[in-house]
């Protein structure tokens, strides 16, 4: 535990070893500056939504309806503060005009946002069992490795003592769940198949995430997340964004934090987030559905035209390479 005057000491030590960035590649002031136009719609919208969820959300966990088993409740509970927290992570990244990274965590509450989806539409308890099945399935696995010592000898002298104390134990934990009377049914269907695909496979269900978005009507989504978008969040893409010729064949380079397609990012955050959140509600809390609509009427919409309605031009000058 450093004292007060270690801290202090080391506080001013990186502030004199700190680097200043390149300004013509990243210039964070004028970044925002620039984006300001946008920044202050987008980010009182998703600010909104992320808040209005997070009442939600308390209300949803802590009133469990006695249809559904407690086991089979953590499922949908859990997706629903993934997305809350992707979307928290998204504002804060376009309030700082980081939009291209913000485009990869948009998969992360598009696949959250699906699952609730497809959870809640029919059969909910053996779809979240399903849903539990596959994550302490991969938990296992990955104890497993930690046991076998399958991972490189760095990798772990990098895993804390505290966890490879209790690795033991974890495995013994996880696997009572697995064996628990309420995952017969699940094992059951994971035996059947003939090879293991996906949680929503199981019962003869989308074999993919491309099939299970069909199944949902979100194809369209799942077109721009992983066909339009997925240059950019592999790096594939990123000589079309990086370098610009002019008519000479002189080559430039564009800086970071361009805030090209900060709205179309900004719009899917929120329709995720709102989709999941109108979706569990329907399910989890019938009678809420009215409070639900008006606030969208009175608060979001407004919000949600006021962010299409802008008219916004940049100017991003690249520098010579």
């Amino acid at each position: 535990m450093l004292t007060p005057e270690a801290k202090t000491e080391m506080v001013e030590r990186l502030k004199a070893a700190s680097t200043n960035a390149f300004r013509p590649m990243l210039d964070r002031a004028a970044a925002v500056e620039r984006a300001s136009g946008l920044i202050e719609v987008a980010r009182p919208m998703l600010h909104e939504a992320i808040n209005y969820s997070t009442q939600a959300f308390a209300r949803i966990a802590q009133t469990r309806p006695d249809w559904i088993r407690p086991e089979a409740f953590t499922a949908p509970v859990i997706l629903f503060r993934h997305i809350i927290e992707t979307t928290d992570a998204i504002e804060a990244s376009l309030s700082n005009s980081c939009v291209d990274p913000a485009k990869m965590m948009l998969r992360g509450s598009f696949e959250a946002a699906l699952g609730i989806k497809y959870i809640c539409e029919a059969n909910t308890d053996r779809r979240a069992l399903a849903w539990i099945y596959n994550n302490v399935r991969d938990r296992i696995r990955w104890y497993t490795r930690i046991h076998d010592g399958e991972l490189s000898d760095d990798f772990m002298r990098d895993i804390p003592d505290e966890i490879l104390a209790r690795v033991d134990q974890e495995l013994g934990r996880l696997q009572r769940v697995l064996d628990a009377p309420y995952m017969r049914d699940v094992l059951d269907e994971v035996q059947r198949q003939e090879k293991y695909r996906r949680w929503y496979s199981l019962w003869d269900g989308p074999n993919n995430l491309w099939e299970l978005a069909q199944h949902l009507g979100w194809l369209d989504d799942y077109e721009t997340l992983y066909r339009r978008w997925s240059s950019e969040a592999h790096a594939s893409g990123g000589f079309l964004k990086t370098f610009r010729l002019d008519d000479a064949g002189k080559g430039s380079i564009m800086p970071v934090r361009s805030p090209v397609d900060m709205e179309s990012v900004a719009s899917y955050a929120r329709w995720f987030l709102l989709d999941a959140l109108r979706v569990l509600i329907d399910r989890f809390r019938p009678g809420e559905e009215v409070a639900r609509a008006e606030w969208h009427e009175t608060m979001m919409r407004p919000l949600k035209q006021e962010l299409h309605g802008t008219s916004f031009t940049f100017d991003v000058t690249p520098y010579k390479w």
